[in-house]
């Protein structure tokens, strides 16, 4: 039996339940809707878009704060339990949701509370548990396992639409609880680390305890490179993916095929997600990265038009969506592939504070560049430079250190 096939074997039940549980927490459907119900919260409310804009991206704020914490309980107590009681109160608090009132501050607050109510429903959470299972064929898994939340933005916008042209924004709320509940069946059959499970013992008895510690990562020039990268390239994609809507109907698209072509970045965001995990394991990854982060740069450039066909908006929404299925992969890839798995989840943790921070300044300012101009393109043009910079960073990445090349214990 070869090694990869065996590896699936055992922890392909994990990489299904992590998936399932990415689609349903807080960087799935949930962060999925934010393009979905920016207007329709705005004609609500009579807010503009800066102020909504703004509330939502307390869904990353909520995020950056608790990551870290998240990361070191990981670490300490496992991923499963943290998943699970996460993925409960997530729920609760996305019913929540429909008791707000028109204040602009208090809707801010509640999305804030929101994301720390998920905090423990992140790719941090499912990678860690992935990881341990995965070691010569990690960079597919952790690609099945995040392709996940590109599901989510192939059935969101259908599932959102429909409840929102039946009812309204606050029966999206509902039915995104429902889908976090139905996410703890197999979460709770299938999802746990191995700690020894399994016949193949293809993974390393050493595994987990492989790598460097918390200081050591963050003295390497490498942290940063991978930590700012991800940083300018998650707040482009978060800038285009959170206004492109808008921006799209600013260009005369009809609302309606403006939300059917995300269900189209969807598709481009599992591709992304597939295609550089398949690659990494056998390519140089930092090349694999760098081709799939810079993609936004032609997104960026397409959009600037006012004029825009058909066929333009398909090749903007697949490059911005090959990137944003890429960004989550490649992430806890190199975090595994350049520190281990030894303080996987403190590690992973500060790069995802970085990351988020990206994803949720970028639409903020990219909002209040439209309020300020009346239009995007001042601020699409500031993008591509900024996602240039991002993605060529990780050529200077290099090769990986002796740990991860350490022989692997067979039968």
């Amino acid at each position: 039996m070869s090694g990869s096939y065996a590896e699936f074997r055992d922890g392909g039940k994990v990489v299904l339940a992590g998936a399932i549980g990415g689609l349903a927490g807080i960087t799935g459907m949930l962060t999925n809707s934010r393009g979905i119900l920016l207007n329709p919260l705005a004609d609500a409310f009579a807010w503009n878009r800066t102020e909504v804009s703004t509330a939502l991206s307390a869904l990353m704020a909520g995020t950056i704060v608790t990551a870290p914490f998240v990361g070191r309980f990981v670490d300490k107590i496992g991923a499963r339990r943290i998943g699970i009681v996460s993925m409960i109160i997530l729920a609760i608090a996305t019913l929540g949701m429909t008791q707000l009132s028109g204040s602009v501050k208090g809707f801010a607050f509640a999305i804030f509370l929101l994301s720390v109510a998920g905090c423990g429903t992140t790719p941090l959470v499912w990678s860690r548990g992935v990881a341990t299972w995965f070691v010569r064929r990690r960079g597919l898994a952790l690609a099945l396992m995040t392709s996940g939340t590109g599901v989510s933005w192939v059935i969101t916008p259908a599932y959102l639409g429909a409840l929102l042209n039946t009812w309204d924004w606050r029966a999206a709320y509902v039915g995104m609880a429902a889908v976090s509940l139905l996410a703890l069946i197999p979460i709770t059959l299938f999802f746990h680390e191995n700690r020894g499970q399994g016949a193949s013992g293809l993974v390393r008895a050493d595994i987990v305890d492989a790598g460097i510690d918390v200081a050591t990562a963050i003295r390497s020039y490498r942290f940063w490179l991978i930590g700012i990268g991800i940083m300018l390239v998650a707040g482009v994609v978060a800038s285009v993916t959170v206004h492109q809507i808008a921006m799209l109907t600013e260009a005369g698209v009809a609302r309606d095929t403006a939300v059917s072509l995300t269900s189209l970045m969807g598709v481009a965001i599992i591709t992304g997600r597939l295609l550089p995990g398949y690659l990494v394991d056998r390519v140089h990854p930092p090349l694999v990265a760098s081709v799939f982060l810079a993609m936004p740069v032609i997104a960026c450039a397409i959009l600037q038009s006012d004029a825009l066909s058909f066929s333009a908006i398909v090749i903007a929404t697949l490059a911005i969506g090959l990137t944003a299925g890429a960004q989550v992969d490649l992430l806890p890839y190199f975090v595994s592939h350049y520190f281990g798995l030894k303080a996987f989840g403190k590690i992973y943790g500060l790069q995802f504070v970085m990351l988020y921070l990206g994803s949720g300044l970028a639409p903020i300012i990219m909002g209040w560049g439209y309020d300020t101009t009346g239009s995007y393109h001042a601020g699409l043009r500031i993008d591509i430079p900024l996602v240039a910079l991002g993605a060529l960073g990780f050529l200077l990445l290099g090769k990986p250190p002796a740990f991860e090349t350490a022989p692997i214990k067979t039968p």
